[in-house]
């Protein structure tokens, strides 16, 4: 399950970095600092990556359910 939830986590965080990359401009451009920004940027995405991985997580733990198709809607 750690490897399910590591992966999902890592191709979030990988995907988020591009959608939000715009956050560490604007933290950055309004006086911030570079160390502040890459932390806020960080954060975000390490936080938004965690519900991906658990969704993975979820969908292999519901393989052979029938709530599987609860678990894609959700």
């Amino acid at each position: 399950m750690t490897k399910v939830f590591i992966l999902g986590w890592a191709l979030a965080a990988i995907f988020w970095a591009y959608s939000i990359s715009w956050i560490f401009d604007a933290v950055n451009y309004y006086g911030a600092g570079t160390a502040l920004s890459l932390t806020i940027s960080f954060l975000l995405i390490s936080y938004v990556s965690i519900y991906f991985g658990l969704f993975l997580v979820a969908l292999k733990f519901f393989r052979n359910s029938n709530y599987r198709p609860f678990i894609f809607a959700s």
